[in-house]
């Protein structure tokens, strides 16, 4: 996938590459990521590839939002082809 993502949780085990807000992001084993990220947490497993630039959340969730984050999640995967 190409392009600019908004979301409060991406799971990444496919390609990404572009731009993402995100509260979480989670690049997976199979996961690549290339572009420029804001978010304030970040984990890559094991072979996982991030190329690019991060950077801080540019704004903080309210408890409202933290309590909804089950609910928001983004996953991009090459199982999905």
């Amino acid at each position: 996938m190409e392009g600019e993502i908004n979301t409060e949780r991406l799971i990444v085990n496919g390609i990404f590459e572009g731009i993402c807000h995100a509260t979480y992001i989670e690049i997976l084993s199979c996961g690549r990521v290339s572009g420029t990220v804001y978010s304030d947490n970040l984990s890559i497993e094991p072979g996982g590839k991030f190329t690019g630039i991060t950077n801080p959340a540019e704004h903080k969730i309210s408890k409202q939002e933290a309590l909804d984050l089950d609910e928001k999640v983004t996953l991009l995967s090459s199982d999905a082809i």
